[in-house]
């Protein structure tokens, strides 16, 4: 719990310094980009993580260890079409937004 805390608290540190940094336009690419690194984390958690969480968790560890570079695959393989999707939409975007994207991606 403390660590949720933790990390929210570090994430608000980080857009008020961003903030105070940037020009309303670098700062509004800065949170699309923002947003976008959130979503896919998310994306990424539901489809690899919680699956496993939920099938494997009251297995052996042994069985879990195997499981692991099935897992590590399927993370590098959402990543990797996430990223190209991402990279897509920036370079549509074009603009400081675009921009931000295609560092994301």
């Amino acid at each position: 719990m403390v660590d949720q805390g933790v990390s929210g608290l570090s994430n608000v540190l980080v857009s008020v310094f961003v903030a105070r940094s940037l020009s309303e336009s670098e700062f509004g690419a800065f949170s699309v980009a923002a947003v976008v690194a959130l979503l896919t984390m998310g994306v990424s958690r539901a489809l690899v993580g919680e699956p496993l969480l939920s099938r494997f968790s009251a297995v052996a560890a042994e069985v879990r260890v195997r499981l692991v570079p099935d897992m590590l695959g399927a993370a590098l393989a959402v990543s990797v079409v996430v990223a190209a999707v991402v990279a897509v939409v920036g370079a549509a975007l074009g603009g400081e937004a675009g921009t931000a994207l295609l560092a994301l991606a």
